[in-house]
């Protein structure tokens, strides 16, 4: 197919989408308040068939995900070897996402976006991820969302079973992140950090995130709690973590190496 055609087939798609979203949010104001990554998001959707670098197509191609946003070829660059790390140790993370969208420094620090943008990452049930910054363990929390969303009900069940009523107790909001109430941070009571505590699906996520942070687990207040190797197990029976990755943890926390 030609460049041109690409080009072509890419702009149908996205002028679709921008009917699809228009059609969804209504007006203005609810848009920037409700969803206020639309607007950024539209933008892309129109200028990204005409920017196209060979890092963006090699993330398109070799993990058949379409990418959005921020057309700086070195910050690209980054995403395609987080990308890669991720499809190295556990490919079932990206088999649902199908899109990303990393968001440029230009429109995220315009005035007009800036003030409705207290995020990192975000996921879209659809399967749209995005990302206002790209690190490792921020691209697979979010990846990790996507595979919550469409796990079992079972897998919740078998959750609760390890947390049961726990979730939003012994947690503030401190500005723009969470901590304990006594204002410390770290992991306790079978959570990786406090924001894990918030409920399960952020719960999962830090998990995920965590297992790309090989230091993390080393830390003694992990032996304090069994909460986090039946958590960790019943992350690798279900496909969110590998059993080689569930395996190395183990090792840390049991303090064998």
């Amino acid at each position: 197919m030609s460049a041109l055609k690409k080009i072509k087939k890419k702009l149908k798609k996205n002028v679709d989408q921008i009917a699809a979203i228009s059609a969804l949010v209504g007006g203005a104001g609810f848009v920037h308040y409700i969803i206020p990554t639309t607007f950024p998001h539209l933008y892309y959707t129109v200028t990204d068939p005409f920017i196209t670098t060979a890092t963006e197509q090699r993330i398109e191609e070799q993990f058949g995900i379409d990418y959005e946003g921020d057309s700086t070829e070195e910050k690209q660059k980054v995403l395609e070897e987080h990308l890669q790390e991720i499809y190295k140790t556990n490919p079932a993370l990206l088999s649902h996402c199908g899109k990303i969208v990393l968001h440029s420094e230009t429109v995220t620090n315009s005035s007009f976006v800036k003030p409705f943008l207290s995020f990192v990452g975000l996921t879209r049930p659809w399967g749209t991820t995005e990302l206002i910054h790209s690190g490792l363990s921020i691209v697979a929390h979010e990846l990790a969302h996507l595979v919550h969303h469409n796990a079992p009900k079972k897998f919740d069940d078998e959750l609760d079973l390890i947390f049961g009523g726990l979730y939003g107790k012994g947690v503030k909001k401190v500005e723009n992140e969470y901590r304990w109430e006594d204002g410390s941070w770290g992991p306790r009571n079978g959570f990786v950090e406090p924001y894990g505590a918030t409920k399960a699906s952020e719960n999962v996520a830090t998990y995920v995130a965590a297992a790309y942070n090989p230091y993390f687990w080393k830390n003694e207040r992990l032996q304090q709690s069994d909460k986090y190797l039946k958590t960790l197990s019943l992350l690798e029976k279900y496909g969110f973590i590998t059993l080689k990755q569930f395996e190395e943890i183990r090792v840390k926390i049991e303090n064998k190496k």
